[in-house]
């Protein structure tokens, strides 16, 4: 029996092009000799649809194309395994018709149905708000057992958290070996985060060693492209592959020409890795099929196979990152409808970087460039963004804001002198007024060109700098920001200048331009680069390190993991009472900018944890605790 693996690119809200996309995918996999096409989860409707779900009419026009699906099957003489809403017989506790995630098996014009057992109810996920889990309800799994097909094999089904069981009382990858499933494939929507495959490798094998000898080969299929929440904008970046019984990713020997497109692969003994050979995996973000024939051990795999000197386990996190950036540019662009690219270009490093990646991903045709400059702007970094412009072949306009920003002045103040704070938000909504024009005349879009360490700490002005359609840079702390720029650089020639990038010490040369919001005279960002780049990265971890634990490690080992770049010998960290100074600094600074991030624009999630509908706040008034205070007495003590 030939198995296809799809991974496809599923647009959120679009069932009627996701259907004819998966169409050409079955007919490709019964040309390549497939007996079964498994298709990713919700690749109909997409996956993040939020209150979409609860609209009768939508629903009902998802519904409509199991009977198409189900045609096609038939018509093409293939199995069909896909992923879409279903309906059941009772009602949630809000009295609407209960929902389904569920998983379709379509063959000889019957269909057979399978619902997600876990429902993931944390990050981005709100899958308990639209759909229910009879294995949940009951801890049971009657609504998981396996499917026969018409050949008489038993085959697994899952859908995507179903893998990730280790935390609920239910394991459906065990019952479904328990009952008798000579192989399992789970379907699924798992959005991308560094890290996340090989997450996905030690879980496999955590269930080979649960399940021991009876493990049977596992088949992973994940969909590719963008999908949002409102709020959280996230990438899928496929990672399809093939477990074998042992529990390890499935490696194969190339044996036809690598020119074709289509061609045969002999797979390997179980666990055998040597050098000339090539894990079955498709590119990330590619569409692209891998086709499993379990008796003859050969495999089909398409033009988008992932090769060994590119194997995603190589990628730097900077590099998986760049990637996903990339993918939600483009994706982006097409659900915002292809449009032009507004850019606030400073000459500082982020708006830099957030132009170039742009222009890598949709073109620098789309782009119009705007520096809006007042008395307080630098000379360098004028330079600094007419240099980028000039290696991007970007036309980079100049509208001077002074005589807008007097005016201001005058109307407010009646002669006397405005607050410096006052001065400095005006300034920031001068600009956005004046890009918010040109995107309406130009019928563009506005970028928002704001980092992680600024949302956190509220370093931006509202209804100002951080206004935009959406933010590619918001889970980026600085530290990422000039390493990204370095690995452009490195990869695309000198494109971001020399002058915004420090060395890997975040110590600026001579001659380089410091961060700096140039609002004010001598005005430099009041940040602790790098040290308060960690910070946030421990408070925004998903198992995130409270003001509390940051104090116990300081308290037993008076260093943190930044001691290796010398952070706390370079900004005298060591000095117990300048280290509490900064970390209540930190973390009010963090809890009385809430009410920006809630307005903020939404933001591309590339961490475990990222501002918007990942990681979720409300806004209250920030105390310390109790315990907090006790161990900042104690460690103030001990240095008397």
């Amino acid at each position: 029996m030939k198995i296809a693996l799809t991974q496809m690119r599923v647009k959120q809200g679009n069932p009627r092009e996701n259907y004819q996309n998966l169409v050409s995918f079955a007919k490709k996999a019964k040309n390549l000799g497939a007996d079964l096409v498994a298709f990713p989860e919700m690749c109909i409707p997409g996956y993040l649809m939020s209150d979409r779900w609860t609209e009768d009419e939508f629903v009902d026009e998802l519904l409509s194309y199991n009977d198409k699906i189900s045609d096609l099957a038939k018509e093409v003489d293939i199995i069909v395994v896909y992923g879409n809403i279903d309906l059941g017989d009772g009602k949630n506790e809000d009295g609407r018709v209960r929902k389904y995630n569920a998983v379709y098996v379509a063959q000889s014009g019957n269909i057979i149905v399978r619902r997600k057992s876990l429902l993931p109810n944390y990050r981005m996920f709100d899958d308990k708000r639209y759909f229910s889990s009879d294995a949940l309800e009951s801890y049971e799994l009657s609504t998981c057992d396996v499917v026969t097909l018409s050949s008489g094999m038993k085959i697994g089904l899952e859908i995507c958290e179903d893998l990730w069981s280790s935390d609920y009382k239910i394991n459906p990858t065990q019952e479904l070996i328990k009952q008798g499933a000579e192989f399992i494939i789970n379907i699924s929507a798992s959005p991308f985060s560094v890290g996340k495959s090989i997450a996905r490798d030690n879980r496999i094998k955590e269930l080979k060693n649960l399940v021991g000898d009876k493990f049977v080969p596992f088949y992973y299929v994940n969909c590719v492209g963008t999908q949002n929440n409102g709020k959280a904008i996230v990438t899928f970046d496929g990672d399809s592959r093939v477990y074998s019984r042992a529990g390890e990713r499935q490696w194969a020997t190339l044996i036809d020409n690598l020119d074709q497109p289509v061609f045969d692969r002999l797979k390997l003994d179980e666990g055998i890795k040597p050098k000339d050979f090539e894990p079955l995996e498709i590119a990330p973000y590619q569409e692209g099929l891998i086709v499993i024939n379990k008796d003859s051990y050969y495999t089909h795999i398409t033009e988008n196979f992932l090769s060994r000197n590119n194997n995603r386990k190589n990628l730097s996190q900077v590099e998986q990152k760049f990637l996903a950036v990339q993918e939600a540019y483009k994706s982006m662009d097409e659900m915002l409808g292809n449009p032009k690219y507004v850019f606030g270009l400073s000459g500082g490093i982020d708006s830099a970087l957030n132009m170039v990646l742009c222009s890598l991903a949709v073109g620098k045709s789309k782009i119009l460039a705007y520096n809006l400059p007042t008395f307080y702007n630098s000379d360098k970094t004028k330079q600094a963004a007419s240099k980028l412009c000039d290696r991007l072949s970007v036309k980079l306009k100049f509208i001077a804001i002074n005589d807008i920003l007097e005016e201001f002045n005058k109307t407010l103040t009646q002669g006397s002198n405005l607050k410096s704070i006052t001065e400095e938000n005006l300034q920031a909504r001068i600009r956005t007024i004046i890009l918010m024009a040109q995107t309406s005349e130009n019928n563009a879009v506005l970028i928002n060109n704001t980092n992680k360490v600024e949302l956190a700490l509220g370093y931006g002005t509202l209804y100002g700098d951080l206004a935009g359609a959406w933010c590619p840079l918001g889970d980026l702390t600085k530290t990422e920001i000039w390493e990204m720029a370095r690995y452009i650089n490195s990869s695309y020639g000198q494109i971001i200048p020399q002058e915004l990038i420090p060395d890997k010490n975040y110590k600026f040369n001579i001659g380089q331009i410091l961060p700096s919001a140039e609002l004010k005279e001598n005005q430099f960002d009041p940040m602790i680069w790098g040290f308060d780049d960690w910070l946030l990265e421990q408070f925004m971890e998903y198992k995130k390190q409270t003001p509390e634990k940051i104090l116990k490690t300081y308290l037993k080992t008076k260093h943190s993991c930044m001691e290796e770049n010398n952070m706390f010998d370079k900004y005298g960290m060591k000095n117990s009472i300048k280290f509490i100074e900064h970390i209540e600094w930190f973390f009010n600074k963090l809890y009385a900018n809430v009410f920006k991030r809630i307005q903020a624009p939404p933001v591309l999630v590339l961490s475990k944890s990222a501002f918007g509908g990942d990681y979720r706040e409300s806004q209250y008034k920030y105390k310390f605790s109790s315990s907090y205070q006790k161990l900042k007495e104690e460690i103030l003590q001990s240095d008397a």
